[in-house]
C-alpha cells in the first residue's frame, strides 16, 4: 500500500512531566517522555519499542489525547489535539488494548457494547446501529449472532476481535494498538496480527503498533521508534534498522530479542 506524504498524527518535540508533592514546600518531578518527535502517514504501520517505563504508554496516551504534553504539540490532520473535543478526538484515534478480557464489561452483551459507542457519538437511529454493529463483527471475522454474547462466552481471540471491532465501529484513521497479541495463545496471534493487516489495506488505517516483541514489530511495521529513558534513541525503516541497528540500547533489544525473533519468525513468516 503506498501512503501519502502528509502525516495523519505528529507528535512534535512533545514531554511529559509527572510532578507529585513530596512535602509541605517540595515536589518530585519524573520526566515520562522528553522531547519526543514522531509522526504517522497515511496508511503506515509505525512500530514503538522499548522496555517497561520507556516512556511508550506514556507517549501513547497523550497521542490518545488522555494525557497533555508539558511541552510541545500534537497534530491530528494538522490541527492541534487540542482543538478537538473529546468525542472529535474518539472519531479519529482508537486503541486495542493489550487485554481483550478486561478491556470489555464482562456485563454487557457484544453487541451492546458495540452499541454503546455508537450511541455516544449521537447516531440515534436503532436500526442503523444494528447494521454497523452486525457490519463490524463482520468485518472482523466474527458472525452477527455473536452480538448476543456476553464476552465470557468467547474465546480470547473472539474477544480480541470484539475489541478491534469496537475500536473500528467509529471509522478512525489512526489505532493504537498496545501489546495486542501479548495476551493470546501463540497459535492464536498470528491470526490477529493477519486480520490487522487485512483491515489496514482495507480501510487505509494507520497503527502506531506498541510491542515489546521484536518479531512481531519486525513483521508489522514500516518504519520503527525505539524508546528509552522517555526519548526516542532510534527511528528508521523496520528492515533497515533490524538489521544494521545504529544505537547501543537498540543493538542490546536485537541481540537480547534474537532467539525469540528467530523462533517467531518461523511460524510468523508463513501465517503473515
Amino acid at each position: 500500500m503506498n501512503t501519502e506524504s502528509h502525516p495523519v498524527i505528529q507528535a512534535q518535540s512533545v514531554s511529559r512531566v509527572f510532578s507529585r508533592r513530596r512535602g509541605i514546600f517540595s515536589w518530585q518531578h519524573t520526566v515520562g517522555v522528553a522531547g519526543v518527535s514522531l509522526e504517522l502517514g497515511q496508511g503506515e504501520i509505525v512500530g514503538l519499542v522499548g522496555e517497561s517505563g520507556s516512556g511508550k504508554t506514556t507517549l501513547s496516551r497523550m497521542l490518545m489525547g488522555l494525557d497533555k504534553p508539558t511541552a510541545g504539540e500534537i497534530l491530528l490532520l494538522g490541527r492541534p489535539l487540542a482543538q478537538f473535543s473529546r468525542l472529535e478526538r474518539a472519531r479519529h484515534i482508537q486503541m486495542v488494548y493489550q487485554d481483550p478480557y478486561s478491556s470489555l464489561n464482562p456485563a454487557r452483551t457484544v453487541g451492546t457494547v458495540l452499541d454503546h459507542a455508537l450511541v455516544v457519538h449521537g447516531i440515534s437511529d436503532a436500526q442503523d446501529r444494528r447494521r454497523r454493529v452486525a457490519q463490524a463483527l463482520e468485518l472482523v471475522g466474527l458472525l452477527p449472532r455473536h452480538a448476543a454474547n456476553l464476552p465470557s462466552q468467547l474465546s480470547g481471540g473472539q474477544r480480541q476481535r470484539v475489541v478491534i471491532a469496537r475500536a473500528l465501529i467509529l471509522q478512525p484513521k489512526v489505532v493504537i494498538c498496545d501489546e495486542p497479541t501479548s495476551a493470546l495463545d501463540v497459535s492464536i496471534q498470528a491470526q490477529i496480527l493477519n486480520l490487522l493487516l487485512e483491515l489496514r489495506a482495507r480501510l487505509g488505517l494507520s497503527y502506531l503498533f506498541v510491542s515489546h516483541n521484536l518479531a512481531v514489530v519486525e513483521h508489522m511495521a514500516t518504519r520503527v521508534a525505539v524508546m528509552y529513558a522517555g526519548r526516542v534513541v532510534e527511528m528508521n525503516e523496520a528492515e533497515e534498522l533490524f538489521r544494521r541497528p545504529r544505537h547501543p540500547y537498540t543493538r542490546l533489544l536485537a541481540n537480547s530479542g534474537g532467539d525469540s525473533r528467530r523462533e517467531a519468525q518461523r511460524p510468523a513468516s508463513a501465517s503473515l
